[in-house]
């Protein structure tokens, strides 16, 4: 049995003999500097500013918050066991 066979051919075609540098095209070259670089459409610039406000937003909810430690220190607080595990299993997969 012979392991090598066509190892060799295999090489070298992945093998460089020399690499061919960049060029630079005229219009890289010369920029038009009455052109701007990039323009922003409308609906990026509404998508980032819900971005900022999303991102200044708190993540913990208060009011909810609020709201269990009440049930929890009258004693009123029992989530089914359901509840608890579907969550448990929504957050794990």
């Amino acid at each position: 049995m012979m392991i090598n066979n066509g190892i060799q051919s295999v090489a070298s075609v992945y093998a460089t003999t020399h690499a061919t540098p960049a060029r630079r095209t005229k219009a890289a070259e010369h920029p038009q500097a009455d052109s701007p670089a990039f323009m922003v459409s409308s609906e990026a610039r509404s998508f980032s500013d819900m971005l900022q406000e999303l991102q200044g937003m708190n993540d913990i909810r208060q009011d909810k918050v609020a709201a269990i430690q009440q049930q929890i220190t009258a004693g009123t607080y029992g989530p089914s066991s359901s509840d608890v595990a579907a969550k448990l299993l929504d957050t794990r997969f």
